[in-house]
This record gives C-alpha cells, structure tokens and sequence, in this order.
C-alpha cells in the first residue's frame, strides 16, 4: 500500500521500499516489548503460566496492520534505491 501510494504521489516508475528496514525494527519493537514484560513480572514464579507464556515465544513473527503502521510512524520508510 505504501509503494502505491508514493509511487502515484510522486509520479514514479520503478520503486520499491525496503522490507529489510521495517524488518529489523520489528524484531527490535518485540524484542524490547518482551524483556519489558519479563522485567514487569520478574518477582514471579519461573514456572508459571505467565512465564512459560512470555518464553515459549519471546520475539514471535507475524503482526496486524496497526503495528506496521505504528513502525512507519515512528521511524518512517526507506527505498531500496539509493539515487
């Protein structure tokens, strides 16, 4: 969608966006929402529910719209082409 979008805005041909670069600050936004949740529950017993829940799955893959959009926000977008 955002490809589209720019490529009509700004009237250009070939262009395609890095999927490397949202890549690499997703796994970053979850890798930090999970040391925060292990941080917040730290007291907690190693085996409980809530634990074992926040280890089986600490950086997991996949997300939903609002989240990309959240990562476009916040550190914007970036072109594989560099002239």
């Amino acid at each position: 969608m955002f490809r589209v979008a720019l490529m009509k805005r700004y009237n250009l041909g070939e262009f395609e966006l890095s999927q490397a670069y949202l890549f690499f600050w997703d796994k970053l936004e979850k890798a930090n929402f999970f040391l925060e949740q292990v941080l917040d529950t730290v007291d907690g017993d190693l085996d409980g529910r809530l634990m074992q829940t926040l280890l089986s799955s600490p950086v997991g893959d996949g997300g939903q719209w609002d989240m990309v959009a959240n990562l476009v926000e916040k550190y914007g977008l970036v072109s594989t082409q560099l002239s």
